[in-house]
């Protein structure tokens, strides 16, 4: 087989249509905005005002919107609606600000490509830009609902800000792609994030109401593990959290739920009257490669599962699965140069620096994840063997 960069593009447009097709699975529609997704670089040129740049680099509050202009591929949005993600003052002045576009914040309904919303990831913290998509990826492919990513080149005032990862945003289409019924509530993190702790209601019927995620928060709490296994069985998709939680634990993603209790999100499913846990926010990945198999988590309800005994041993048990399947080292590691092959240009241009900066990024992720894989393995062997 050909290892040439136009086959490596090839290859990565079929990994990347599979990935796209698995996370469309539980519709008969294809999902909005495909173009979008994938190895398609789309290219993004946003207009702000001076008067509205200056507001939105002084908002105290981060998620305050202001009007800008996006123009792509012939096509003119007026009045889309943008916020910096973070604080907008240290965004802006890192030169290369991680954003949030939504285009019908002042125009009823507007839409660009079927999309409502859509994040711009800078992948600071990534200078090969492959680890964001295909963690969002493993996580569809496992089953997980989990936003589809793409990439684009944006410009901000005519500056160019060079690649960025595109995120799908999580929307009442989102929410039709991966489950039967968009009727239930679906929640973001709160302050605190926990679900003891109030969160933030996206979606539902009763903004103020979130007696489900008390139910939920209720069933972790309780002392006595059998009783408290028997009851989050009954609140919880038990099988899809252990993936959820497994996920998080081999990729020791940063402020993720089930190790730091943040970045969440959860939807009260009205068809089986379970919740379901999916990830936000996925930019550092591997932070170690030696986070213990079945770490203490601040998650309520990750450490609640897996202080059971069953819900522990099957918690191991996925782990193994995903390790023999989804997170196997020579998978993980063609998808990344795959990916890598066919963003390359883009991502460094002829600039020799950033193509040394891209390459080492790429060469750091495909070790971590072999370091990764061969410690949790060996963790989980030790245990068996005892």
């Amino acid at each position: 087989m050909g290892t040439g960069p136009r086959a490596l593009c090839t290859r990565a447009f079929a990994l990347l249509s599979i990935g796209c097709a698995t996370a469309a699975s539980d519709t008969d529609a294809p999902a909005a905005g495909g173009d979008l997704f994938g190895t398609n670089i789309v290219t993004l040129a946003i207009t702000i005002s001076p008067a509205e740049l200056d507001t939105l680099r002084h908002n105290s509050d981060s998620h305050s919107y202001v009007p800008a202009t996006v123009s792509s591929g012939g096509e003119t949005l007026t009045n889309v609606g943008l916020h910096c993600r973070g604080n907008p003052a240290s965004e802006l002045a890192t030169g290369k600000p991680d954003l949030i576009v939504t285009f019908d914040k002042f125009v009823h309904k507007q839409r660009f490509r079927g999309q409502r919303r859509l994040v711009l990831q800078a992948g600071r913290d990534d200078p090969s830009y492959v680890a964001a998509p295909i963690v969002h990826e493993m996580f569809a492919q496992a089953g997980i609902p989990a936003p589809r990513c793409g990439f684009a080149k944006v410009r901000l005032n005519g500056r160019d800000l060079g690649l960025y990862v595109l995120i799908e945003g999580v929307e009442k289409e989102f929410i039709r792609q991966h489950f039967s019924s968009d009727d239930g509530n679906l929640y973001d993190e709160g302050d605190p994030p926990d679900v003891t702790g109030r969160l933030e209601k996206a979606r539902g019927s009763d903004r103020h109401s979130q007696t489900d995620v008390d139910s939920l928060a209720a069933a972790a709490l309780l002392s006595d593990p059998g009783e408290r296994w028997k009851q989050l069985q009954q609140q919880l998709d038990v099988d899809r959290f252990l993936t959820f939680t497994a996920l998080e634990v081999l990729w020791w993603l940063s402020d993720s739920y089930s190790l730091d209790a943040k970045k969440f999100r959860l939807y009260h499913d009205p068809e089986s009257g379970r919740f379901v846990f999916f990830p936000k926010k996925i930019e550092e990945v591997l932070r170690r490669t030696d986070g213990p198999a079945v770490p203490h988590c601040k998650g309520v309800v990750a450490n609640a599962v897996l202080t059971t005994p069953e819900g522990n041993a099957r918690y191991r048990k996925t782990l193994a699965r995903l390790l023999d399947s989804t997170f196997e080292p020579g998978k993980v590691q063609a998808r990344a140069r795959q990916l890598a092959a066919a963003i390359r240009p883009a991502a460094v241009g002829q600039d020799a620096a950033a193509a040394q900066a891209f390459d080492d990024a790429l060469t750091r992720f495909c070790d971590a994840v072999s370091h990764r894989a061969d410690f949790v393995a060996n963790e989980l062997k030790a245990v068996s063997t005892k």
